[in-house]
């Protein structure tokens, strides 16, 4: 059962800390369960934010008049030879410190970057001439229109400076 809940403060969701409420929130606790909570919010005709870290947003004093999907514990991590598959609400910089102590290489530029993997591959997160672009390989994602999850390549995620499709 997916449940929203009502008028959460959204200053207590990000990390400056400033903002007003959501009309609607929801924080779940896997991502097999955004497509439902989307296709709901859809039917109730409400405008959908999706928030992660909360650390490259600023929310009006007037809140958010729709529903937040909160994705900051969608954290699971699995470690694989050589490389590691993150949901969207784990926090970029524990993945680069991981990666660095298990001796792979590629990220260690983007230590101290604070947000998400979801935040950091939308906006090809980056820093010191490196970005989350040079190490990702795929991302999985839902389809907003048709609540399809879709498996993407990075040559099929339309990656730019600071920016994807």
């Amino acid at each position: 059962m997916i449940e929203f809940r009502n008028d959460i403060p959204l200053s207590e969701k990000t990390t400056l800390r400033i903002g007003g409420s959501a009309h609607r929130c929801f924080e779940p606790q896997d991502t097999e369960q955004i497509a439902p909570a989307v296709h709901r919010a859809r039917g109730e005709a409400l405008p959908i934010l999706v928030l992660g870290c909360g650390s490259n947003i600023l929310v009006s004093d007037r809140g958010w008049p729709g529903l937040v999907i909160n994705l900051s514990l969608c954290t699971k991590t699995e470690w694989t030879r050589g490389s590691v598959t993150a949901q969207a609400g784990t926090q970029l910089d524990a993945v680069v410190r991981e990666a660095v102590s298990r001796g792979y290489a590629g990220m260690e530029e983007l230590s101290g970057i604070p947000g998400s993997i979801g935040g950091a591959v939308i906006m090809n997160a980056g820093a010191f001439s490196t970005c989350i672009a040079d190490t990702l390989q795929q991302a999985v994602y839902l389809d907003m229109k048709d609540y399809r999850i879709v498996v993407a390549g990075k040559s099929e995620l339309g990656l730019g400076y600071r920016t994807s499709d």
